[in-house]
């Protein structure tokens, strides 16, 4: 079963998110906030992440521009929630290296179709070379922050 992270400060997008995945029977990793959402990821082991695009307090694409440069999660696939049919939110973040964008409010069965299309293809051997030339060290607080997220199924 693959496991997704959801991250995303709107509960019902969260919420609309968890239960078409789940009822793919896909394994789902709720976040509500974006502190360290990078060494959640680690911990969960998690194979793909849809991530909204903008979080209070954050500009837009911030937390997506973290996630690229962190090496031990920049192949994690994204796919990423803009606000309400603003399609130069998906065009920039499609530009900036997304493997997809979805407008908000979430499609439950355009969730679950894109998310298949990304997790059938094959995993490119750069993720393997990244885990053997870097260290496995998770950031510290991850654990506090792993005891915030809710995982469903």
């Amino acid at each position: 079963m693959s496991k997704i992270l959801v991250v995303d400060s709107d509960a019902e997008e969260r919420e609309v998110a968890r239960r078409s995945l789940c009822g793919a029977s896909y394994e789902v990793v709720l976040v509500h906030t974006p502190d360290d959402v990078a060494g959640i990821v680690l911990v969960e082991a998690a194979e793909l992440i849809v991530l909204a695009v903008d979080f209070p307090g954050l500009a837009s694409f911030e937390l997506y521009r973290r996630l690229r440069r962190d090496v031990l999660v920049s192949t994690i696939p994204i796919i990423l929630l803009s606000e309400k049919n603003d399609m130069g939110e998906c065009v920039r973040g499609l530009e900036m290296g997304a493997e997809d964008c979805i407008s908000k409010p979430i499609n439950p069965m355009e969730l679950v179709l894109r998310t298949r299309k990304i997790l059938r293809r094959p995993i490119q051997p750069e993720f393997f070379l990244q885990l053997i030339v870097c260290p496995w060290e998770l950031p510290s607080g991850v654990e506090a922050t792993r005891r915030l997220s809710a995982t469903c199924c």
